[in-house]
């Protein structure tokens, strides 16, 4: 649930898990706890919840209350909007294709699925 958050937040923010953690002065060692399921003592979630610019109780929340669906893009503009907003830079030259809403889910995802998989490489 948090680790989750965090790496979702991070996505966002276009940096690595570690080196968000860095950056707030925690250690890469923490982060290694957070994906075994530890979460943060208050202070701590109150200091990655202000580097983020979220509440601690977004931080904390269970995501899967959330519908999906309300924040998947539908467009290729919009998915192209999403990808620069969350620091991922990719090339999606479409002219003359037209991709259905689940051609973009489903390269959207993929796109997602990598980039926290190489966080949870650093």
């Amino acid at each position: 649930m948090f680790y989750d958050n965090y790496l979702r937040l991070c996505n966002q923010k276009g940096v690595s898990a570690s080196g968000a953690a860095l950056e707030m002065g925690l250690s890469r060692a923490a982060v290694t706890g957070w994906a075994q399921g530890k979460v943060p003592r208050d202070a701590t979630l109150r200091r990655i919840a202000d580097y983020f610019g979220v509440s601690v109780e977004e931080l904390t929340r269970d995501q899967k209350e959330k519908p999906v669906e309300d924040d998947e893009p539908q467009t290729l503009e919009e998915a192209r909007e999403v990808l620069r907003q969350s620091g991922i830079r990719v090339l999606l030259d479409a002219e003359g294709d037209d991709f259905t809403p689940e051609e973009i889910k489903e390269i959207m995802n993929f796109i997602k699925f990598k980039h926290e998989q190489r966080g949870k490489q650093n």
